[in-house]
């Protein structure tokens, strides 16, 4: 169990970070540091941590997933001030960057173990798409709890198969703006060629989370798969531009405008130094921050099987 409820770690220092392979009810847990959350990938913040004195010790912190419940009743509760759903490689982690200059906010990008709770109805069918949501919530409770501060807003990059899950936390969060980011469809696949996803390789994630047959036939083109998932995406944000709490991006807007309609969106005014830490940082590549960034010219033309993903873009 947590061993950690003790004068030296509390429980608003800690998170739980993954779910244990051969048992996925127990979740593993790390100790926090005296930093912000600041990583373009949650993922990175997590390499960060696993090698900091805290977490180099001889046992591991190990509790159910119920507990989470249990512990997140006893912190106050904060909603997301937006949620980024995006269609992968359309500007999510440069927006994700700019709101991270402001100290006083809390990005969670990509985190790997909502994404794992999300989907964990899809490993265990023990565990319903309600319950996994309602673990969701209180992973995230206690996400905010072991930030450096308590955060003034708080913002979630979803993955990209996250709208997928759509639905699932609309319910949890009615009132939330919900940001859809998308490209032309062509862009992003040759975005894919180069560095691919683990969504764009079958296998990875469960079929049916895109909503694609358990015994569908094995893919060998990773381009044609790539542009059934973006048909499964396309349609889905063009079923929920519905959603009057929702906001719809496309990605030759620019960056600042984009974070314009993200401000607007979550009633967030900001005073032209802090817009100016915005527009800095959108000088440069989402993923990579030391790198200035420049938009490649790319070809377009359109292979037959990827038509039906721009009628729908």
């Amino acid at each position: 169990m947590l061993a950690s409820m003790n004068k030296t770690y509390r429980l608003q220092q800690q998170f739980p970070y993954r779910l244990l392979k051969n048992d996925p009810l127990i979740c593993e847990w790390l100790q926090n540091d005296a930093h912000p959350f600041a990583e373009p990938f949650f993922d990175e913040t997590i390499s960060r941590l696993k090698y900091s004195p805290d977490n180099r010790r001889k046992f591991r912190m190990l509790a159910h997933i119920d507990m989470l419940e249990e512990w997140a009743a006893t912190t106050e509760k904060q909603y997301p001030a937006a949620i980024i759903f995006h269609i992968s490689r359309c500007g999510s982690t440069l927006f994700s960057q700019m709101l991270s200059t402001q100290l006083k906010y809390m990005v969670l990008a990509e985190v790997p173990f909502f994404d794992a709770l999300l989907r964990l109805p899809f490993k265990n069918n023990t565990i319903s798409k309600a319950k996994a949501g309602s673990l969701f919530d209180a992973a995230l409770q206690v996400y905010i709890q072991a930030g450096y501060t308590r955060p003034e807003k708080l913002f979630i990059k979803a993955d990209s198969w996250h709208l997928h899950f759509y639905e699932a936390l609309r319910i949890l969060y009615p009132d939330v703006p919900f940001i859809l980011l998308y490209r032309h469809p062509m862009e992003v696949l040759r975005s894919q060629q180069k560095r691919r996803g683990i969504q764009s390789v079958p296998g990875m994630i469960e079929p049916g989370v895109f909503g694609f047959s358990e015994d569908m036939p094995g893919y060998y083109d990773l381009d044609k798969y790539m542009s059934d998932v973006l048909q499964s995406y396309f349609e889905k944000m063009i079923r929920f531009a519905g959603d009057p709490n929702s906001i719809l991006i496309n990605y030759n807007e620019g960056p600042m405008a984009g974070l314009e309609k993200i401000l607007s969106a979550t009633g967030i005014t900001l005073p032209v130094a802090d817009l100016k830490k915005m527009e800095e940082r959108a000088g440069f590549h989402g993923k990579y921050p030391g790198q200035v960034f420049s938009k490649e010219s790319l070809d377009e033309t359109a292979y037959p099987f990827m038509l039906n993903n721009i009628e729908l873009y």
